[in-house]
């Protein structure tokens, strides 16, 4: 080969802008390495360098090699730009390559439908980018925004077979295309077009299932955890109420005995009877929330007002009743608790029946902008590991019992309210 056939830079080579561009929707999510502006662009230099040499040298002994040789060499550029394993950046660049060949799918049914009218080149060249524009855009907001929370996870070995099977479909029907001259015969396109949107479609799929088996996992530690807070809970109020009721007699005992002191005693009784269980609603486990979350508030100097109907709740486990409540609850005292002016802080807890329905509403004053994920308020705390579940398992437990809950956020007022149909 002479060194212009090898430095040749011909139509082919259209190619590397267009499956950087797409690979760039996905891959940019991940962590970034050390120093990655100056990587970007000494690997870009290398990268354009050798997808321009190396498929010109393959292919001057062997066709249809072109675009695969480039793929593979993006994969080093992402590896040496980003964090994270090999199988994450496989998993990127595979979706690039389907996204990329998508369009290039399309833009080349539009060129064929076209073949009567003569194209100039530079209107050849806006169909293509046209093409890509929308293609690109559309790819980015179905499959690589659901990419923003990284794609730790997922199965490598799934990966591979998802890169090993589009790479032998792809490539080898764009070898036989080439070699065997079938590449301006439309009927071609429409099959490529749609084993490239299946292609996505399975791998994002099998994404968003690892996901939610991820988050299921978490929500399932998160609510065996609340079980151990409610037994620990419920322990403790008791054994609370036992050396708070035997203190008020033993007080009793002793002013009996003496007059003196007796302002002080009647004092520290009082004290005492805060801590003693007075919230009684008729259901147990509500009871020992609301007493529990009732404290927390006095600590906090957050004004609880509560109107329960307890009994109401009878058709719920115990156990999901806490989780519900002190969720709701836990949410709307760490809210507070970021207010500095005392005087505001206030919730209202409700739970009553009528016409049928059994409302249960936590509202609180909140000046905060509260943003949302999926539906739900994200987690204002840093630590995100098990924070934020605390709405998913409320979440979870309505759902459960065919309940329907409505967020609300206007007016400096966060309201929280769930409605059931316990006769269903």
């Amino acid at each position: 080969m002479t060194p212009e056939e090898i430095f040749q830079i011909t139509l082919y080579h259209g190619y590397i802008p267009q499956i950087l561009l797409a690979e760039l929707l996905f891959v940019f999510r991940l962590e970034r390495r050390r120093r990655f502006l100056l990587r970007f662009c000494l690997g870009l230099v290398v990268y354009a360098f050798l997808s321009v040499v190396v498929p010109n040298i393959v292919a001057h002994f062997t066709p249809g090699f072109f675009s695969f040789l480039i793929f593979l060499l993006s994969l080093g550029l992402w590896s040496f730009c980003f964090e994270g394993k090999f199988s994450e950046i496989l998993f990127c660049c595979v979706g690039g390559q389907l996204t990329q060949n998508l369009s290039y799918h399309v833009e080349n049914l539009i060129v064929i439908a076209l073949s009567g009218v003569e194209l100039s080149n530079p209107v050849r060249f806006l169909i293509s980018v046209l093409t890509m524009g929308v293609i690109y855009t559309a790819s980015y907001f179905v499959f690589a925004k659901r990419l923003k929370d990284g794609i730790e996870g997922v199965a490598g070995g799934y990966i591979f077979l998802i890169a090993i099977v589009s790479a032998a479909f792809v490539y080898l029907m764009q070898f036989f295309l080439q070699v065997y001259g079938l590449e301006h015969y439309w009927v071609t396109r429409p099959p490529l077009i749609v084993c490239c949107l299946f292609g996505l479609a399975a791998q994002f799929g099998f994404f968003a299932y690892k996901n939610k088996e991820k988050e299921n996992r978490e929500l399932e530690l998160f609510l065996q955890k609340e079980r151990r807070q409610y037994d620990l809970a419920k322990s403790s109020i008791d054994l609370i109420n036992i050396k708070a009721h035997d203190l008020k007699h033993y007080i009793r005992r002793v002013q009996s005995v003496t007059a003196e002191d007796k302002e002080e005693l009647a004092e520290i009784e009082e004290a005492i009877s805060s801590y003693e269980s007075s919230i009684k609603t008729g259901n147990q486990a509500l009871d020992l929330v609301l007493t529990e979350k009732a404290h927390l508030c006095k600590a906090n100097d957050i004004d609880l007002s509560i109107i329960a109907q307890g009994e109401e709740l009878s058709f719920m486990h115990k156990l999901d009743v806490y989780s519900l409540v002190a969720n709701a609850l836990d949410n709307a005292i760490e809210c507070e608790s970021q207010i500095e002016d005392r005087g505001k802080r206030f919730i209202a807890f409700k739970l009553f029946q009528k016409d049928g329905l059994l409302s249960l509403s936590v509202d609180n004053y909140c000046p905060f902008e509260r943003k949302t994920g999926e539906g739900l308020p994200e987690t204002t705390k840093e630590n995100k590991d098990y924070h934020g579940f605390g709405m998913k398992s409320i979440r979870y437990v309505v759902e459960k019992y065919g309940g329907v809950m409505k967020i609300c956020a206007e007016r400096e007022l966060f309201s929280l309210t769930i409605l059931f149909s316990p006769s269903k």
